[in-house]
């Protein structure tokens, strides 16, 4: 018959006392008693190690009040994410503007073109015009 335990267990704690309960001599030297538990680390040990209080001497509360907090880190990442949408925004009106002044240079470009080419072939006749009359009055 197995006893009721004083106490309610843990599913962990149950099962260290099932283990224990059925296992063999062999078994049982596998398991670390207190006595090995203590060549490891006692008490004293262990005040060695940093305390609370070691700890308070390299950040207390007021300190950590200096650093960002979680709602601080998000107001600043919304603002950074509407900043360069804005940014977004003024380089595509600044993209725009350049698209229309590129496009009213090459119509500019295009007419002075057009006019260099009626001008050359103006010229071209009245030069043939002069040579006409120079092979006149000489000849």
């Amino acid at each position: 018959m197995i006893r009721r335990p004083r106490k309610r267990m843990t599913l962990a704690s149950l099962k260290r006392h099932i283990d224990r309960r059925f296992a063999t001599k062999a078994d049982l030297r596998r398991f670390a008693t207190k006595a090995d538990l203590r060549r490891f680390a006692t008490k004293a040990d262990l005040l060695q190690f940093a305390t609370k209080a070691d700890l308070r001497q390299f950040a207390t509360k007021r300190d950590l009040r200096r650093f960002a907090t979680k709602t601080e880190v998000r107001s600043t990442k919304d603002a950074v994410a509407s900043l360069e949408a804005r940014m977004e925004a003024g380089f595509a009106g600044v993209a725009r503007q350049l698209d229309s002044l590129t496009q009213k240079i090459d119509a500019v470009l295009e007419f002075a073109r057009g006019q260099a080419g009626l001008h050359s072939t103006v010229l071209g006749e009245h030069e043939n015009r002069l040579r006409d009359l120079e092979t006149r009055a000489i000849g």
